[in-house]
């Protein structure tokens, strides 16, 4: 088992289908420019009424545009719908592609009342030639209580030409199907996990947990039908636990054999990396984006490029140092804490979990620490501060999460250091993996982050001071630059 700090957002139902408002197109706007009513068109998209030959009705939808798998363009619908306990809906669209059907992806994405991410699939045409006739692409997807918006719709990652019709949102039958053995015996290995490691295990209902994951299993033949609804099933025991097949785990940590070597290492690294500037001639800034890698050569990286920016800022007559952790949202925090060690400062800087079995993290000698274990390294000497143990000002937001969140409690309670915006996600909670018989990850919430004052998390991290935005400037920045200089 391994802890990590990982992230990636009421009325009955009726038995009946649910039906999209204009899922044909059919109704037309009553002036200006076209868009669809009841569809919410991207930048970019550009879209127009075809009448001909449609997939039902009178008329379908053109749409056409130049996008990448960075910069997509997304034709969404938004279902306000209520649900009561777990149903499974099938959502489907009819599409005649006559350019970029690579590009083209039905999608399902439902978030909870806070915008969490509950559950998100996507499905795509058959091959990559255009197509003379209308094809069906077509999604199975559970929703629950928990979703407060379900988006559908098409998201689109290239240059496209096509025709779209006839989008649905049906509640197919419940089925009373049993489940497979094999697939029985896979959902009992999860549950097991679940009753013996979860944070939430003495309040955990799990009768009625087994038996939303019966339901929503119901029919299924083989893993492959768990690997669906995973990580919807796992939003029932808490919100930062989560599954990744055996083929995802082997694309994170470089298994499958797209792990770079170490020459090619930086020409190949494809996250963002942190940036910064000066702010006047005596404060140094720096943005922590997100990273998400297991592979040891790019965790390296970030943390090298990490540490050469702030020996590029750093400098004499620094009041101190800006960390902005307000659009992280998490990933593996070992090279996050690596990177920023020379600002953060030598020794143990927070917990995972408030018993003695818990486990610390630290940072010195250019590595990020658990308990004895060096977890990530720079590959150069690492760099000391002109003054070490500087004053810092941290930012947070809402979209600070998980292993942001990480770094933000390692700051807590670090003499001169002090946090400034809104509070975080909620997502301070230590996830632990645990290999399935399959090679697949079980990555559960076991434990509560704690800063190096002993204080425990577990939910949302207040700053310790709130700073309400300004459209016209960024407040939060401007108040955390006055208090460095203001001492």
């Amino acid at each position: 088992m391994r802890k990590w700090a990982v992230l990636f957002v009421f009325l009955s139902a009726t038995a009946h289908a649910q039906y999209l408002r204009n899922g044909g197109f059919e109704i037309l706007p009553d002036t200006g420019a076209f868009s669809p009513p009841f569809w919410y068109v991207g930048e970019g998209l550009r879209v127009s009424s075809s009448t001909e030959r449609p997939a039902e009705g009178l008329r379908s939808l053109f749409l056409q545009g130049d996008f990448s798998a960075n910069a997509p363009g997304h034709l969404v619908h938004n279902d306000m719908s209520r649900y009561v306990g777990p149903h499974q809906l099938r959502i489907s669209a009819k599409v005649k592609v006559s350019k970029g059907a690579s590009g083209v992806e039905l999608f399902a994405y439902s978030t909870n009342a806070e915008g969490g991410t509950l559950n998100y699939q996507v499905t795509s045409p058959q091959g990559a030639e255009p197509h003379d006739a209308w094809e069906e692409l077509s999604l199975s997807f559970w929703v629950n209580d928990q979703v407060h918006s379900l988006r559908v719709g098409l998201q689109l990652k290239s240059a496209v030409e096509l025709l779209v019709d006839d989008v649905t949102v049906t509640e197919p039958p419940r089925s009373d199907s049993t489940i497979a053995p094999a697939l029985q015996v896979y959902a009992d290995e999860v549950l097991t996990l679940i009753k013996a490691h979860s944070l939430y295990r003495s309040t955990l209902d799990t009768v009625l947990l087994e038996d939303q994951l019966r339901r929503i299993l119901a029919g299924g033949r083989s893993v492959q039908h768990f690997q669906q609804v995973a990580n919807f099933f796992l939003k029932s025991v808490d919100k930062h636990s989560f599954y990744w097949s055996k083929a995802e785990a082997d694309v994170w940590s470089g298994a499958d054999g797209g792990e770079p070597d170490s020459s090619v290492a930086g020409k190949t690294f494809d996250f963002p990396i942190t940036t910064g500037h000066l702010i006047g001639d005596d404060v140094a800034y720096v943005n922590m984006p997100a990273f998400n890698s297991g592979i040891a050569q790019w965790d390296t990286y970030f943390a090298d490029t990490l540490q050469g920016l702030i020996r590029a800022l750093d400098r004499p007559g620094l009041k101190g140092w800006v960390l902005d952790l307000r659009g992280n949202q998490g990933g593996n925090c070992w090279p996050m804490l690596a990177g920023i060690g020379p600002v953060l400062g030598t020794g143990v800087c927070g917990y995972f979990g408030t018993g003695p079995d818990r486990s610390e993290w630290s940072y010195g000698e250019g590595r990020s620490w658990m308990d004895d274990t060096a977890q990530c390294a720079v590959s150069r000497t690492p760099y000391t501060l002109l003054a070490p143990d500087p004053r810092v000002a941290v930012l947070t937001g809402p979209s600070t999460a998980s292993s942001g969140e990480v770094v933000a409690v390692a700051f807590r309670g670090r003499p001169d250091a002090r946090s400034f915006g809104a509070a975080t996600a909620g997502y301070s909670t230590t996830n632990t993996n645990f290999v399935l018989s399959d090679g697949a990850m079980l990555f559960l919430a076991t434990s509560v982050y704690v800063d190096r004052a002993m204080n425990a998390y577990g939910g949302a991290i207040p700053p310790d001071e709130v700073v309400p935005t300004n459209a016209e400037s960024d407040a939060a920045l401007e108040r955390a630059v006055h208090w460095l200089r203001s001492e």
